[in-house]
């Protein structure tokens, strides 16, 4: 490809170029975990370089090219029929998993629309990234040039916890395994979410620490609206909600936020007194289920609803035990406002401390760690834990920043080449 050369704000010599982005899903209106990451990390850095997103989608979806922020392209390709139709079969072998991800490698060919939606944008890419590592394959024959890889997890770890021990699924682990290890050992840059994957990523996967680049899980700032102690008391007097003590967890429908919101249907009945809100697709987890009498279940809510929930809840949990990555719930919770509770696995990643910032909570305590945190509420020391995690992702976790991070990594590389 040549030199490649990136622009920055000021940098007006330097002649601005398209970045690429290969995903396995869409990624606007943004409602899970990996569809935020990418819209809003995208969308600052879009600032000042074109990017194209070049999203496989489901097979009823339709085709769509068009721009969804300032210099952000999504362009969608649904699944072919025959696309949908062998997933749907690996779905029967290995029954109760998502496989959209990890079928990708063996599927991707017979949605021929895709492959050609895909070429056009790398063929004049000063950059490409494989957002997940699921397309890597794909770009690796599309392009000799430099392909970055983004990492949302560690995903052999992530779906050798959630496969099952049956042969078709340790096949498709063994691939998965095959295809990451193949996008780290090619990739000229590495992007993770969290020190803890780099560390993985170089013991196991042999990654040099210098090709790996931490750019954490953020939250957008210009969205979210703190509601401090006194406020959020306000809210809930004007809508009558003053004696109900209620907290929130939210999350994707996915196996860690599965097994999250199981913790919490086994200690909700230990809080009679209590209310416990879960929003976003895991609730599509307990589908056919029932559930204790005071746990309401919200689904997937658009923004508006998510707002006014954050600003109206006593608490927020994250009784997470498995994953990797950060969660970005937290830094909504910290956004908002909303007082955490979590395990020290949910808050892995992030610069918290307990008790500055947080209550870290191992999870059969969450019961008498909610008890606490009621006590707490209208009180001096609450605030100045709501008001911390506030500065904090402020400080360190804001899209806009994190975007900047990145270019500056991707002016670096591009000098150093050029």
């Amino acid at each position: 490809m040549g030199s490649r050369q990136f622009s920055l704000p000021g940098d007006k010599e330097v002649s601005r170029r398209k970045i690429s982005v290969a995903v396995t899903f869409p990624i606007w209106p943004p409602r899970g975990g990996g569809q935020s990451r990418i819209f809003h990390l995208y969308r600052h850095l879009a600032k000042t370089h074109p990017i194209e997103v070049v999203c496989i989608t489901n097979a009823n979806d339709l085709p769509s090219d068009r721009e969804v922020a300032p210099g952000l392209r999504e362009i969608r390709v649904p699944k072919s029929r025959a696309h949908r139709k062998a997933e749907l079969e690996l779905t029967r072998a290995v029954p109760g998993v998502p496989l959209s991800d990890v079928a990708m490698p063996r599927l991707v060919h017979l949605t021929p629309d895709y492959r050609r939606a895909l070429e056009t944008s790398v063929a004049d890419a000063g950059l490409v990234i494989a957002s997940h590592p699921y397309l890597f394959p794909l770009l690796r024959e599309l392009t000799g040039g430099p392909i970055w890889y983004e990492a949302h997890n560690v995903e052999t770890t992530l779906k050798r916890m959630m496969l099952p021990d049956t042969s078709q699924a340790r096949a498709l682990l063994t691939e998965t395994e095959r295809v990451e290890r193949a996008c780290c050992d090619a990739s000229e840059r590495l992007i993770v979410c969290a020190a803890d994957d780099g560390r993985t990523f170089h013991q196991d996967f042999g990654v040099p620490q210098q090709r790996i680049i931490e750019v954490p899980n953020g939250v957008d700032l210009e969205a979210a609206e703190y509601v401090d102690q006194e406020a959020r008391l306000a809210a809930k007097a004007r809508l009558g909600l003053e004696k109900t003590f209620t907290v929130l967890f939210m999350g994707s429908r996915h196996k860690p936020n599965c097994d999250a919101l199981d913790v919490v249907l086994r200690f909700a009945p230990s809080c009679p007194d209590m209310r416990f809100l879960i929003l976003g697709s895991v609730c599509g987890h307990l589908e056919g289920r029932s559930v204790p009498s005071n746990v309401g279940l919200m689904g997937e809510v658009d923004d508006v609803v998510k707002v006014t929930t954050l600003g109206l809840v006593d608490g927020a949990l994250n009784p997470m035990a498995s994953g990797s990555g950060t969660n970005l719930k937290m830094l909504d919770y910290f956004a908002a406002g909303v007082p955490v509770i979590s395990t020290r696995h949910g808050a892995r990643g992030l610069a918290v401390a307990d008790g500055v910032h947080l209550q870290l909570s191992e999870i059969d305590d969450f019961p008498a760690a909610l008890q606490r945190l009621r006590a707490e509420i209208g009180g001096l020391e609450l605030a100045e834990r709501v008001a911390a995690s506030r500065r904090l992702v402020q400080d360190l976790y804001d899209w806009a920043r994190l975007a900047e991070r990145l270019a500056g990594h991707i002016r670096l590389v591009a000098g150093l080449r050029g």
